[in-house]
């Protein structure tokens, strides 16, 4: 099972880097913005918004995404846009909320 990271935390680490390993290339990748979709007691919605250079190119798939403070996070990352100096990813959440 995947680490359960909660939201507060993906919100704490907006504008820090993630990195990825592809094909020997470290890549990195910048959390831009978290939007939130919608939130109740039992369900969350949201989407990270990641900004990736425009050298590599990252098609649609699973990644493991580096962070030095929340460790290994598995993503599946969708490209959707290309700016004149960056591409720009999603990571779309939805799921249950974890109960402690």
């Amino acid at each position: 099972m995947l680490n359960f990271i909660p939201l507060e935390k993906f919100q704490k680490s907006v504008g820090s880097t993630y990195y990825l390993e592809l094909d020997d290339t470290a890549v990195e990748m910048i959390l831009h913005d978290v939007r939130i979709a919608s939130i109740d007691s039992i369900y969350e919605s949201f989407s990270l918004l990641f900004s990736g250079p425009l050298e590599v190119f990252l098609p649609q798939q699973l990644y493991s995404f580096q962070h030095p403070e929340l460790g290994v996070v598995e993503l599946f990352i969708v490209p959707v846009e290309k700016k004149e100096d960056q591409y720009e990813y999603e990571a779309v959440f939805n799921r249950l909320i974890e109960q402690n």
